[in-house]
């Protein structure tokens, strides 16, 4: 818990002014050493010397919450492709992390399952992800248990389009957390695979090609780490438990593993395919690429096996960022994707089960988008973010264990470890956490301080805004957003 806006916005007017100064910029430097306290260096005086305002601190609207818990939500669906529920699985693999979804969340699942073109509109951290995983993976175990027509167990399930790599690497790193929690519980032949398409993607397992692979997954944490554990601990500490790529002489072909040999077992990496040759022979059920990659597949039409896992099997085309898709690069992917279906045609025929997925920051012609990218006629949906706010005025008085402690982010954290744990925990965080309902099973089951951090956090923001009349408590927390949303505080 290291981010705090006010440091940050004054190391960005540091880094501006050190930036425009420069090494050699001489008559800047003449200027600034007559400017101010000759006894200061000209580092020190940069920060008076620049003017700008801020950082500001902003109330965001809050997103209106589902009217049920995940669970009993999930058990109600009652769509096209989930007509008894959406799968006890994926139930399961959420309940840990979802105690209850957002409006736009509930509907955007019914839409795809109810087998929608869908377009997400919610602000950044709002859970437009989620809003199509989860039906996407349901439909993926459906069609691995042979249940869809045209769609069989061996063949790519969804396609995710991503405009920049950075954005690829984030959701990949994101869908492996969640694919080996999932893959654990389910046997072999539905276990769900992924793999990532795109320019930079080697070909085959040869040496020279391992170097990149390796470099590639060097941030890409093991998904089984628990810092619980002091075989996790002491795995590997200074690669920051990283996962790495390792060649199996039996299978002939490069593979990613946990660093630790004898973990190799228990952390099953199987699921992610790594080269061309692994994702066309597998025919991964998730496939992440880029609208570049797409186009050279949907021209080489010598290509037979990449033109297929690309353009005539996947049922979902998921587009991210769609606000993005604007000008030259707008219009290159909306005839991108009118080509794509006139494809598809030739073996699909006109009746084409695709559909376009699109998520979307919150702006104001993102309808008109959302049409010109996607060519397909139809039932389309665009699900909106709902917001509300919440108001109220200052108590009258404040809660002692708030006088008595400073409360920093670090510590808050650091006796949530041990609150997890079971372990002591000073009184004044004692009631902080018990004023916020921290949920202490939810918090033990992170598997490490990121997703620790993670729970607490959406745990804090839960109790904020959820269940208002039964917390009052937590008014003196709810007053301050009220303020700060009335007005902006430097």
């Amino acid at each position: 818990m290291n981010f705090d806006p006010i440091i940050i916005g004054q190391e960005i007017i540091r880094a501006y002014g050190t930036d425009f100064m420069g090494d050699r910029n001489v008559v800047f430097s003449n200027l600034l050493h007559r400017y101010g306290d000759p006894a200061k260096s000209n580092t020190e005086k940069i920060k008076d010397f620049i003017k700008m305002k801020g950082p500001f601190i902003q109330a965001l609207p809050i997103s209106t919450w589902g009217m049920t818990s995940w669970k009993e939500f999930a058990n109600s669906v009652k769509t096209k492709h989930a007509p008894h529920g959406i799968d006890e699985k994926i139930v399961n693999l959420f309940e840990d992390t979802i105690k209850k979804l957002y409006a736009h969340q509930e509907e955007a699942i019914e839409s795809i399952l109810e087998d929608k073109h869908t377009l997400i509109v919610a602000s950044t951290g709002r859970g437009k992800t989620e809003g199509w995983l989860i039906p996407i993976l349901h439909f993926i175990l459906e069609a691995k248990r042979n249940k869809i027509a045209g769609h069989p167990p061996n063949s790519v399930k969804a396609l995710l389009v991503y405009p920049t790599k950075a954005l690829t690497q984030d959701q990949l790193k994101r869908l492996i957390k969640y694919l080996f929690r999932l893959n654990k519980k389910l046997p072999a032949n539905e276990q769900v695979t992924i793999g990532i398409f795109d320019g930079d993607t080697p070909n085959d397992s040869r040496v020279q090609n391992r170097a990149y692979l390796n470099n590639a997954f060097k941030y890409f944490k093991c998904p089984g780490f628990d810092s619980s554990k002091a075989i996790c601990r002491g795995c590997d500490e200074n690669n920051n438990h990283s996962l790495c790529v390792h060649m199996d002489e039996e299978e002939g072909r490069a593979k990613i593993c946990v660093p630790r040999p004898d973990c190799r077992q228990k952390i099953p990496l199987e699921y992610i395919c790594l080269t061309r040759e692994d994702i066309i022979n597998e025919k991964v059920d998730i496939l992440l690429t880029n609208p570049d990659t797409i186009n050279y597949r949907a021209i080489n039409i010598n290509a037979d096996a990449e033109r297929r896992i690309f353009i005539h099997e996947p049922k979902y085309i998921v587009l991210d960022e769609i606000h993005t898709l604007t000008g030259i690069f707008g219009s290159f992917v909306s005839m991108l994707m009118k080509r794509l279906k006139l494809s598809r045609q030739q073996t699909r025929g006109k009746k084409d089960d695709l559909r376009i997925i699109a998520g979307s920051a919150t702006i104001k012609n993102k309808a008109e988008i959302f049409e010109k990218i996607n060519p397909f006629q139809g039932d389309i949906q665009i699900v909106q973010e709902k917001t509300g706010s919440i108001d109220k005025p200052l108590p009258s008085t404040i809660p002692d264990y708030l006088k008595k402690t400073l409360f920093s982010a670090d510590d808050i954290l650091t006796m949530a470890q041990r609150y997890s744990k079971g372990n002591n925990v000073e009184s004044s965080f004692l009631e902080m956490f018990k004023a916020f309902q921290v949920d202490k099973k939810r918090l033990g089951k992170a598997e490490d301080e990121e997703e620790l951090e993670l729970r607490l956090r959406e745990n804090f923001f839960e109790s904020l805004t959820s269940e208002i009349q039964k917390t009052p408590q937590l008014n003196i927390f709810r007053a301050i957003y009220s303020s700060l949303r009335d007005k902006n505080l430097v």
